[in-house]
């Protein structure tokens, strides 16, 4: 798994993520070592780019949950984009577009964010 990740360019609190490889029990562990300890309360919120992610499991369903309870605890929110239709089955087959904010691109994710934030 490759992730990079900075802050928004557009969105002040947010940080842009984007993830490329699988999203299995490894990728999952290395996307939370990469962006745990950077969700913080000055950038507690996420978009996370997922145009490169080729396969998700279990594990990595899990990890998001925990990335968006991570963004929730520090006051931010999460909206994932560009979901791959591969991955977007299983993010449909578990019912988790809303929670998880699934968008078709960084403009409705930010749009989307801001609409939670209230902002």
């Amino acid at each position: 798994m490759r992730v990079t990740c900075g802050p928004d360019p557009e969105m002040a609190g947010a940080l842009l993520a984007t993830a490329i490889g699988r999203l299995d029990a490894l990728g999952s562990t290395q996307l939370w070592e990469s962006l745990e300890s950077r969700i913080a309360e000055q950038s507690p919120s996420l978009l996370l780019d997922m145009s490169g992610i080729k396969s998700m499991s279990s594990a990595g369903i899990g990890i998001l949950i925990r990335l968006l309870t991570r963004c929730q605890q520090l006051g931010g929110s999460l909206a994932v984009f560009a979901v791959p239709d591969v991955v977007l089955r299983v993010v449909q087959v578990v019912q988790l577009e809303a929670i998880l904010n699934v968008c078709a691109d960084a403009p409705e994710a930010r749009a989307r964010l801001a609409q939670r934030l209230g902002r």
